[in-house]
């Protein structure tokens, strides 16, 4: 390396020192010189050891790193695929021989089933048996309470009939949706004033009819089936 202080290489060319006098300037600027002239002696070497040894003294990246665990990953991923498949493809051999030791063919050419037993078949068996009687019995109670239910119906209708059967032959006056105190009121307003005429969109004349109309009065239906107002008495 016998080339000037301000000549490295062909490519790299130093400036002198801005302070030639500063000897402490000086001492720093020869130090920078020598090792920038050792700078392509440790490349050559560096190179020639990379080169020896390709992975020797370098680190992996974090990229290389995430690169092999993937495929490590992969390398799993798929070993553990074809043993599943694998396992797959024996079961379903397993099933097909089964099904085929199942079934025979006889001489007549028909495919008779033999008797084969499952683990769960009794039990299946039974479970369908009781749910069959749980609905038949649910259905037949059903119908045993609709029919109940009718029978009342037609019990207390016939009890409520012969009731007012009863109670118009006692009273002889039919019910339209008054008790007997509120007829027995209407019919004393009614003979009170009996003189007014009805008052009615037909103009119909009525026996029994109020004309009148004061405060706290209401619709009503009277035993003659005209709409009336009539006053009431609490």
């Amino acid at each position: 390396m016998n080339q000037p202080n301000n000549v490295i290489s062909e490519n790299l060319v130093i400036s002198q020192p801005l302070y030639d006098n500063d000897q402490a300037a000086q001492s720093i600027y020869d130090k920078y010189l020598k090792d920038c002239s050792l700078i392509p002696i440790q490349l050559i070497e560096e190179s020639k050891e990379i080169q020896e040894r390709p992975f020797a003294g370098t680190r992996q990246s974090s990229q290389q790193l995430s690169n092999q665990r993937n495929g490590h990953n992969i390398q799993e991923f798929s070993s553990l695929e074809r043993e599943q498949r694998h396992r797959n493809q024996q079961q379903f051999q397993q099933i097909n021989y089964q099904y085929d030791q199942h079934y025979q063919y006889y001489q007549n050419n028909q495919m008779r089933q033999q008797p084969y037993q499952n683990i769960y078949y009794h039990q299946r068996q039974y479970n369908q048996l009781q749910n069959y009687y749980q609905d038949q019995y649910q259905y037949h109670q059903n119908r045993r309470n609709q029919q109940n239910y009718r029978l009342d119906q037609e019990y207390y209708g016939n009890r409520m009939r012969r009731q007012d059967q009863g109670r118009r032959r006692i009273h002889h006056q039919p019910k339209y949706g008054l008790d007997q105190n509120e007829i027995a009121a209407l019919s004393e307003i009614v003979y009170r004033q009996s003189k007014a005429q009805c008052w009615d969109d037909e103009n119909k004349k009525c026996s029994i009819c109020i004309s009148s109309f004061e405060e706290n009065e209401k619709i009503r239906f009277l035993p003659c089936l005209h709409r009336y107002y009539y006053y009431t008495y609490f």
